[in-house]
């Protein structure tokens, strides 16, 4: 999609997902509202925005830095109501990564950082290509491989009423 008309640009943005602003501002690309629009009705399709239980889990690597990019769209294109949609409590793949290398089960030789690109590696997940939709398959892929690890690991729960 183009930016909104008063969006600043960050030059260093564009080198980083190896685009320019003359691309950025192509006039096939969506208008934000038009984007909005079409990402809201993907949520509808999937997601009962007044089922308390029923909110997209959104997933990432540094989650909270795209969740506020999201809210900005959001409220961008008079929306306050991101909620309805996605839950509030994120999942972090930072955090799930710092919590397999405090168990052991992650060695801090292996995994020096908590990049995304470093632990795709560790993974065998090949090279990280860095752009968006390459860092959305990795992202899921690491987090696939979190969720097996933890399939079949009993907690100790204990049975009481409430």
């Amino acid at each position: 999609m183009r930016p909104h008309k008063d969006a600043v640009i960050d030059k260093k943005a564009l080198e980083c997902n190896h685009i320019t602003a003359e691309e950025l501002l192509d006039p096939t690309r969506l208008e934000p509202i038009e984007a909005y629009k079409k990402l809201k009705s993907i949520f509808l399709t999937y997601i009962d925005k007044y089922n308390k239980e029923d909110k997209l889990y959104l997933v990432g690597q540094n989650v909270h830095f795209d969740y506020g990019f999201l809210l900005e769209f959001w409220k961008r294109n008079g929306d306050d109501y991101l909620g309805s949609f996605i839950h509030y409590h994120k999942i972090d793949l930072i955090a799930l990564t710092a919590t397999a290398r405090i168990a052991g089960i992650l060695p801090k030789e292996k995994a020096p950082n908590l990049k995304l690109e470093t632990i795709s590696k560790v993974f065998g997940l090949g090279e990280q290509i860095h752009d968006a939709l390459d860092d959305i398959r990795k992202t899921r892929q690491v987090y696939q491989i979190f969720v097996d690890a933890m399939k079949g690991v009993k907690l100790p729960i204990v049975e009481t009423t409430v």
